[in-house]
């Protein structure tokens, strides 16, 4: 998995970062997890903004 590629989808959810930490990271503390989680949450137009970064053009395919 690539962070990069993955984070603009999960910086507007807690819950979603948290599940991905899970999954990648499951040794770490579940309290420290929620923690990262949310000091990593994107709130308001930001959260568009960075999703637009990672849209991709008419001729790049999804890998």
């Amino acid at each position: 998995m690539r962070w990069g590629a993955d984070f603009p989808f999960l910086a507007g959810g807690a819950d979603w970062l948290y599940a991905y930490f899970t999954l990648l990271a499951p040794d770490l503390p579940r309290r420290l997890r929620w923690a990262i989680a949310n000091r990593m949450l994107v709130e308001g137009a930001a959260v568009a903004d960075i999703t637009a970064l990672r849209a991709h053009a008419r001729d790049e395919h999804a890998r």
